[in-house]
């Protein structure tokens, strides 16, 4: 039993012999990839089969013909006829046509879309499934065999008898010849000893012997496998068989699995989740996602690899759930110190930038109010040297005036309307307002005269060629030879538009502020006026001409701004006509006050009854644009009582104590009156008569009666006053009346409505007053005359 025979060694001896040349055989096979038996000695060995890779150099080209183009024939299709009638019968379908299927007929429109089609027989068969009893299940077992550092799960091995196998290759190698597949035989009777195992083992432990592929995570193979793992209470049960199946399938990214694990359960731990499944699967793809990644995972993104996300959600959105887990006391407590001194902190920041702001806010304006300050007193420096340089010069001006009266001299036109702001905006069409006064080239006239005209707006030439033709009419009229017309009108006469026009289109700034913003036009002026007497004739004075006075170093044919502008308001004019001892209508000035407007009215009504209508004048508006009017008498309750009165004390009527309880009646009732029954006469300006009231106090202005008389007549005097004082009156006519009897449209010269010599002797008095008060230049006064219903005599 314990010894072999010499025929038995010697078999044993051929057979390792066999193996060991079938070996070394099968090696130089797979070494050499050009051998044609390489293929098939690892797939009879391995079960490896490598893919058939065809030489092209050594096949041969076809001699067959290349054919080009489509080797199809087009498909029929339904005809257009058809197409467009879809009551035409549809078209025979040919058996080779039915081949094609019938989602092709449909498509080709042989089939209508909505058509219901029947298969027959029918693509679905129904049958009864068979049940299999539980009891006979066979599971298939599968070999794991991990040993080494190599993972062999999910490989087939060779399961036949090792004798067979060894039999099989040691007559591969003593043939010499390519392994052929035979049939097993039974081969139970012989015994081969158990000593030779190990050494065909080794045979494969060479470094050429192919190696399974390793397992990855990306296997589509192994993601079918969908391991789930449980984790209770924040653990996960290492010992488990899911988690080591789950282990050692994913054995080659474990590391990173791990640290997303240890984050899974930090977030279970602290949330108190009891029980969370996980999809093993979904955990190595996130574990992959963020392996490369410095961020830690989110919340959202390690609750998508549960299975049992919404329930895990439900528990950890929880009020204070958070708080729940292991050191949770300690958790509260330093979320709450933490809100505490956010709360603290954030409340502190916001009141530091509140003051940080307004320090700021308070900064600004201070830097703001220093050079606001620092302007002012530029501003005032500089008009206050301006008003003295103007001073000087109208004193000089003054001196020279009959000199240069009679020389060759400039005379440059400012038609500008120096009003206050408010005004300047309520007038449209601002610069053809101050365009009106385009009759100063009538200047002209006076050979010894040159023009300068400042325009606010273009002017067009046939407006130039009317006025040339106009002045040049002068000497055809003095010599009585309509021939002898002026031909050099045209050379003595410059119309210059000032650059800020374009510029300031819409800011209504008079024509003084246009020309003092535009050096253009200043320059040329002074080219003009180089070497020559010149002087400036504005229209209502304002403190640019001023400041242009100053640039181009001329005077100005005017009293200073404060002056005119005061006696040119309505309550300025009543100073001079009382100084001047004009007869004025009975009125009332400087109200700035409501209780003054009562008082001043009921005192006027009650002297003056027999007044029916009552005006009310703006001091600084002009042709009739701040004027409103009552009928007071008509709207008065004891207006008869207060005649009565009146014509029992006779004479004594003009005493205040026989008017003072007249004066109290009507004091009482003028506050509906007004109320009720006074109107504006340009709604346009002041559309009630409280928009007008509140200008009115705002203002000041002037309460007048209305002459009782339906015959009344205006007049307008134009007036000069030289700087030598010399007075010259120019112009006088009666004023033509245009939508209402205080706006003037035009006047009809010569005047016709009161004596000449009346007339003058008013001028001339008017004119000493203004004179005495510092008025120099051009003014203009307005008259009224209405026939006197007791006297019937003009006035």
């Amino acid at each position: 039993m314990g010894h072999f025979t010499r025929t038995d060694q010697r078999t044993c001896t051929d057979s390792s012999i066999r193996h060991q040349h079938k070996d070394r055989w099968s090696m130089r096979v797979m070494q050499n990839p050009q051998n044609e038996q390489t293929r098939e000695v690892l797939d009879d060995h391995y079960s490896i089969q490598l893919p058939l890779i065809v030489d092209k150099k050594n096949q041969k080209p076809s001699s067959a013909k290349v054919h080009t183009g489509s080797t199809i024939d087009h498909l029929a299709v339904l005809p257009k006829s058809h197409r467009v009638d879809a009551s035409l019968v549809p078209p025979q379908i040919s058996e080779n046509q039915a081949r094609q299927g019938i989602l092709s007929l449909i498509q080709r429109g042989l089939i209508p879309p909505a058509a219901e089609l029947t298969l027959d027989p029918a693509p679905v068969g129904h049958k009864q499934v068979a049940l299999h009893d539980p009891t006979n299940k066979e599971r298939d077992k599968q070999n794991v065999i991990a040993e080494g550092p190599y993972h062999f799960a999910g490989v087939r091995f060779d399961e036949t008898a090792p004798e067979e196998r060894y039999a099989f290759m040691a007559a591969e190698a003593v043939s010499g010849s390519p392994p052929v597949e035979k049939k097993p035989r039974n081969l139970a009777h012989r015994r081969i000893p158990q000593k030779l195992e190990p050494v065909q083992t080794k045979t494969f432990e060479m470094k050429f012997q192919p190696l399974p592929p390793p397992t990855t995570p990306a296997s589509g193979d192994f993601k079918s496998n969908n391991f789930r793992f449980p984790i209770q209470h924040g653990k996960v049960r290492e010992l488990s068989p899911e988690f080591m199946a789950y282990k050692q399938n994913y054995c080659l990214c474990w590391g990173s699995i791990v640290t997303m694990l240890k984050h899974l359960e930090k977030l279970l731990t602290n949330y108190a989740v009891p029980i969370a499944f996980v999809n093993g699967d979904r955990l190595a793809d996130l574990a992959m996602e963020f392996e490369l990644d410095s961020q830690r995972p989110s919340v959202d993104d390690l609750l998508s690899v549960l299975v049992n996300k919404d329930d895990v959600i439900a528990i950890v959105k929880r009020p204070g759930q958070r708080y729940m887990g292991p050191f949770g006391k300690e958790q509260a407590a330093t979320k709450i110190q933490s809100t505490f001194r956010r709360y603290v902190t954030r409340k502190w920041y916001l009141e530091h930038r509140r003051l940080k702001w307004a320090s700021g806010v308070i900064a600004i304006t201070w830097v703001m109010n220093v050079k606001m300050s620092q302007v002012r007193k530029q501003l005032k420096y500089t008009r206050q040297a301006n008003m003295e340089t103007f001073r000087t010069r109208s004193k000089k001006f003054a001196a020279n005036w009959n000199r240069i009266k009679n020389s060759r001299r400039v005379v440059i036109h400012v038609p500008s309307l120096g009003y206050a702001q408010h005004i300047r905006e309520s007038i449209g069409d601002f610069g053809i307002r101050q365009n009106t006064q385009f009759a100063r080239l009538c200047d002209l006239r006076d050979p010894n005269v040159d023009v300068i005209y400042v325009s606010p707006v273009p002017i067009n030439d046939e407006t130039l060629q009317y006025y040339a033709k106009l002045v040049g009419l002068k000497t055809a009229v003095d010599s009585s030879d309509v021939a002898k017309q002026s031909t050099d009108i045209q050379e003595r006469y410059k119309i210059i538009v000032p650059e800020a026009v374009k510029s300031f289109p819409t800011h209504r700034m008079c024509l003084a502020t246009h020309l003092k913003y535009s050096p253009r036009a200043l320059r040329r002026i002074k080219a003009i006026i180089k070497g020559k007497d010149a002087y400036i004739v504005p229209g209502m004075t304002h403190l640019d001409d001023i400041d242009v006075a100053a640039i181009l170093g001329v005077p100005i044919l005017s009293g200073e701004p404060d002056v005119m502008s005061l006696y040119s308001s309505h309550s300025g004019s009543k100073r001079i006509f009382a100084s001047a001892n004009i007869s004025t209508p009975p009125s009332e000035y400087d109200v700035y006050s409501i209780g003054q407007v009562y008082e001043s009215l009921a005192q006027l009504v009650t002297e003056n009854l027999d007044v029916r209508t009552w005006l009310f004048k703006l001091d600084d508006e002009f042709d009739g644009r701040g004027i409103a009017f009552c009928h007071v008498t008509d709207h008065l309750r004891c207006h008869v009582w207060v005649v009565k009165e009146s014509q029992r004390y006779g004479d004594k009527w003009n005493k205040k104590w026989a008017q003072e309880p007249a004066f109290l009646k009507i004091q009482h009732e003028i506050p509906e009156i007004l109320q009720q029954y006074a109107e504006p006469c340009n709604k346009s300006i002041y559309p009630s008569w409280q928009l007008f009231l509140e200008a009115f106090l705002s203002k000041g202005g002037v309460i007048e009666a209305c002459p009782p008389s339906e015959s009344v007549t205006a007049l307008k005097v134009d007036m000069l006053i030289e700087p030598s004082g010399k007075i010259s009156i120019l112009t006088a006519g009666d004023q033509i009346h245009a939508e209402s009897p205080f706006a003037c449209w035009g006047v009809s010269t010569p005047q016709s409505s009161v004596e000449p010599d009346d007339l003058n002797k008013a001028c001339v008095k008017v004119a000493e007053a203004c004179k005495a008060r510092g008025v120099i230049g051009h003014f203009t006064i307005d008259f009224v005359t209405f026939i006197d219903p007791k006297t019937v005599s003009t006035l």
